[in-house]
């Protein structure tokens, strides 16, 4: 439920972002910089990929004894969830409307990744439950 309500919302937010941001990206006179839907696409994929990454190496780093409820694990995997549909639809949102600067490249790769992960997890644990 969790996730699902963080794909719906992050959608949400990046057809916002995308509404909001991509109406100044003019694909007929392409300035020489990026559009800042891309800049905030990266912005928000980089966090995405930095919860991602904190949810998995936490144990590993947590101090002696120190043991994470799964109630503290789940947030970051909420938002990282949330932050990666909204970074992903806002950089296929800021290449569709024309800006292809390599900020845009970078924040659709940056931000598939926590994505591909977590489709990749939830594949699993629907094919492998335990």
């Amino acid at each position: 439920m969790q996730a699902t309500l963080s794909v719906v919302i992050g959608i949400l937010l990046g057809y916002a972002l995308v509404a909001l941001l991509g109406g100044r990206i003019d694909r007929a006179n392409p300035t020489g910089k990026p559009s800042a839907l891309a800049w905030t696409a990266l912005g928000v994929g980089a966090t995405a990929l930095l919860l991602v990454t904190a949810g998995l190496f936490a144990p590993a780093i947590a101090p002696a004894g120190a043991v994470p409820t799964t109630a503290v694990r789940a947030i970051p995997a909420a938002y990282s969830i949330l932050l990666a549909v909204t970074g992903a639809f806002a950089a296929a949102g800021a290449l569709a409307k024309g800006d292809r600067h390599w900020v845009a490249w970078v924040a659709l790769v940056v931000t598939a990744l926590p994505a591909l992960f977590w489709v990749w997890f939830i594949g699993a644990e629907l094919l492998f439950p335990h």
